[in-house]
């Protein structure tokens, strides 16, 4: 596998809506913020590695399969 770096904003704001339609907004920091960050890469589809800025090829344990 691959383990590498993305850079992401320590605090992010977001209007967006809940599953009624109706719009909020909210501020997130720290883990919150990088996993939105995330998962709205996976909404433009932008994938992890097209964002990574450092790769390290991980080496496997004996025994493990990649």
């Amino acid at each position: 596998g691959k383990n590498g770096y993305v850079e992401r904003p320590e605090k992010i704001r977001v209007r967006a809506q809940n599953r009624n339609g109706e719009w909020f907004d909210m501020e997130a920091t720290d883990l919150l913020a990088v996993c939105i960050c995330h998962e709205y890469d996976h909404l433009d589809g932008i994938l992890f590695i097209d964002k990574v800025v450092e790769v390290e090829e991980e080496e496997l344990e004996d025994g493990e399969e990649e």
